[in-house]
């Protein structure tokens, strides 16, 4: 075995360790963020994505109702009165 195979070996395993160690780390913080009740940044990227996706749908129903912004289509009435002046 050469030098170059022992080094690319121990590489190997160090880059393997190193990726044990830094899951490990991630599990542990994750479980610790629960504990205190904080969301991890898995937990802030689902909430970012789903208010991407509202916001989509708001700008969506917002052009929708622009295209029809002309008289409504059903007059809108008042169903109860101002309070009475005193």
């Amino acid at each position: 075995m050469t030098g170059t195979e022992q080094y690319s070996r121990a590489m190997n395993q160090a880059a393997k360790l190193s990726a044990a160690a830094r899951q490990q780390f991630d599990r542990q913080v994750e479980e610790f963020l629960k504990t205190v009740h904080l969301p991890s940044k898995a937990n802030v990227a689902r909430i970012h994505d789903r208010l991407a996706a509202i916001e989509e749908a708001i700008e969506q129903l917002r052009l929708a109702i622009g295209k029809n912004s002309g008289p409504a289509a059903v007059p809108v009435t008042r169903t109860r009165k101002p309070p009475e002046p005193k």
